[in-house]
């Protein structure tokens, strides 16, 4: 899936259209090596592309959804960096 958006940013980006790069984190359950990977990723697109006007992390919310996760605070979120 991240392919067939970055694919889509790309072609957006060669339009003369710009985007933000928006990501969730789920400290608890998510891989820190896959996160720094998705990182790199933006980066070589942004270095290509020049196209991202922003990028927005923020904690993963599962209000209103039919994710079964838990919410993480910014307290838990930063001691899981740590780690």
């Amino acid at each position: 899936m991240s392919d067939d958006w970055l694919e889509v940013m790309d072609v957006a980006h060669r339009l003369g259209l710009a985007s933000s790069a928006n990501n969730d984190v789920r400290p608890m359950s998510r891989r820190w090596k896959n996160a720094i990977e998705h990182l790199e990723r933006l980066r070589v697109q942004q270095d290509k592309s020049k196209g991202f006007t922003a990028f927005i992390a923020w904690t993963f919310q599962a209000e209103h959804t039919k994710l079964r996760a838990p919410t993480v605070g910014a307290t838990e979120y930063l001691a899981d960096c740590r780690r």
